[in-house]
């Protein structure tokens, strides 16, 4: 948000501001879903009960990343072009 606020404080539309600043973000925010997908694999999980925890936990959490950089990629940016 704080990107798009500043394109638009330079003159910019804001439809054209929120997809810059998008483009600007891309690479950092799929890079940090990466690591943290990476980070908790559920194949790196141990076996037995402790194991049969942790894998929901796990599965939870990417999916959780993975909807949450979905959101900052798109949704975001453009609801913050309409505000």
């Amino acid at each position: 948000m704080e990107n798009v606020n500043r394109h638009l404080d330079e003159g910019m539309k804001p439809v054209q501001a929120a997809i810059l600043a998008a483009r600007e973000l891309a690479n950092p925010i799929i890079a940090m879903a990466g690591r943290a997908r990476r980070g908790v694999r559920p194949d790196r999980i141990p076996r037995g009960l402790t194991g049969a925890l942790f894998t929901e936990f796990a599965f939870t959490l990417v999916g959780a990343v993975i909807v949450s950089s979905i959101v900052a990629l798109t949704l975001s940016p453009m609801m913050c072009s309409r505000l």
